[in-house]
């Protein structure tokens, strides 16, 4: 993938970066695993507090998502049959 097309997704994805991995392809984890290993570690050490906040967010958006369709469905249950 050209660089130009590698910057343009990391201005899409916030909090990602773009990091090269020598001597890799597709399977970069199997290919050159102790420097995708490195690279993996160090970005997720930099982004601990952020992947934690999104957890919770998620978990709090799952519950956000639980409670309105319990709501759709008694909504629905009492709409008149036609």
């Amino acid at each position: 993938m050209r660089l130009l097309h590698l910057m343009l997704m990391q201005t899409k994805i916030k909090g990602s970066i773009i990091q090269i991995i020598d001597h890799a392809g597709h399977l970069s984890n199997m290919e050159n695993s102790g420097e995708f290993n490195t690279q993996l570690t160090g970005f997720l050490s930099i982004n601990k507090a952020y992947i934690i906040w999104q957890r919770k967010n998620y978990k709090q958006y799952a519950a956000d998502i639980t409670s309105m369709a319990e709501k759709t469905k008694y909504v629905h249950s009492t709409w008149p049959k036609s």
